[in-house]
């Protein structure tokens, strides 16, 4: 290996730009294939090989590694079909969301796209009727409340015959952050929502244009500080290069429309630099135009500190009677998620309480 290409804008982006691509030395290389499985693209390798963004080596013997990479297997995915169509069945309105969604509408094969969980979104009011559907099937709740700040989300757990387990997030809200959550509602994807392959009739995904502009809210939704790996951009690439042209202009008076303009361009100069999407420039000077005085315009960029983010959110929250709760939430989680959280400290609760606080501040991004 010592003719080695230059690192590709991805692989900078995975943090091993400068070594090649294919690595001048073993331990390179290694470290690129755990940047890859850690992103959850090392399944996509020969995809990603094709279009040049690896280099000649990596794709091939990234393929020999990926053999053994655990994503969903045959019976991860059963479960998952047939808790979604456990929900169907009990006439339960269920749109499935992100992996689930993706892996069966843009990606090549469904086991290809990476996955830890299932994310379906339901109304608000079936929630009771949810939670009895999984309790009913085996599922039981992997964390016994709500952290902080609470979410508009249930995380539920199933353990699988052969050994693991399959995990369903079941939100009722489908974006969590305060500056976010009215973007887009479950009543206007579900107008849309189109049926989805290999899974039960009732069960429904969202379109591709709120699709795509879920998965760009969603990646810029999370703090600066919490991982988000590049498979995110990945899924905006696939969903962008399987749009037809009405849907492309579509998407772009949506985001315009919502005030969400320089988070779209945002998301797709990502796409375009990390997979080399074809992102027609006019586009982007539509969507950096109607960005360029939106107030939600602060969250399409990293260029601030982790405080600014934290005063952004709250001034965000809906009145100071919602910024009470946020503060009270983030300060103050009950006591049982502090114990789930802590499962090994048996420290007073106030030790504990110190303890996350501490490493708030500590944390940095990764």
């Amino acid at each position: 290996m010592s003719d080695v290409p230059a690192a590709t804008p991805l692989l900078a982006a995975l943090g091993v730009g400068g070594r090649g691509a294919g690595g001048a030395t073993p331990a390179e290389f290694v470290a690129q294939l755990q940047a890859l499985a850690d992103h959850r693209l090392l399944p996509m390798t020969s995809w990603l090989g094709a279009r040049g963004l690896l280099g000649p080596e990596l794709p091939r013997l990234a393929q020999i590694e990926a053999r053994r990479h655990q994503g969903p297997g045959a019976d991860w995915i059963a479960a998952e079909e047939s808790v979604l169509a456990a929900l169907a069945a009990a006439g339960i309105d269920t749109l499935v969301l992100k992996g689930a969604l993706l892996a069966r509408t843009v990606y090549p094969a469904g086991a290809v796209r990476d996955r830890t969980d299932t994310d379906v979104l339901v109304r608000r009011r079936d929630w009771r009727r949810v939670l009895a559907v999984l309790e009913a099937g085996g599922y039981r709740r992997a964390i016994p409340v709500a952290g902080a700040v609470a979410l508009e989300e249930e995380a539920w757990t199933f353990a699988l015959p052969g050994g693991g387990h399959h995990d369903i997030d079941v939100h009722h809200g489908l974006i969590s952050h305060p500056a976010l959550r009215g973007v887009l509602g479950f009543d206007e994807l579900w107008a849309t929502a189109r049926p989805v392959p290999g899974l039960a009739a009732g069960v429904r995904g969202p379109a591709p244009v709120h699709a795509l502009l879920h998965a760009a809210l969603h990646y810029h939704g999370h703090q600066r500080g919490q991982f988000r790996p590049l498979l995110w951009f990945l899924d905006v690439a696939l969903l962008w290069e399987a749009m037809g042209g009405d849907e492309r202009e579509a998407i772009v008076a949506l985001a315009i429309d919502r005030g969400v303009a320089a988070i779209l361009d945002a998301t797709l100069l990502e796409a375009e630099g990390l997979y080399a999407t074809a992102v027609p420039p006019a586009v982007h000077a539509r969507l950096a135009t109607a960005g360029r005085h939106e107030w939600r315009a602060f969250l399409a960029s990293d260029n601030h500190s982790r405080f600014a983010e934290f005063i952004f959110a709250l001034r965000a929250e809906d009145g100071w009677r919602g910024r009470i709760r946020y503060l009270r939430e983030l300060a103050f989680p009950p006591a049982a998620y502090m114990r789930w959280k802590y499962p090994e400290d048996h420290a007073p609760l106030w030790r504990l309480y110190l303890r996350r606080a501490w490493q708030g501040i500590n944390r940095s991004p990764r």
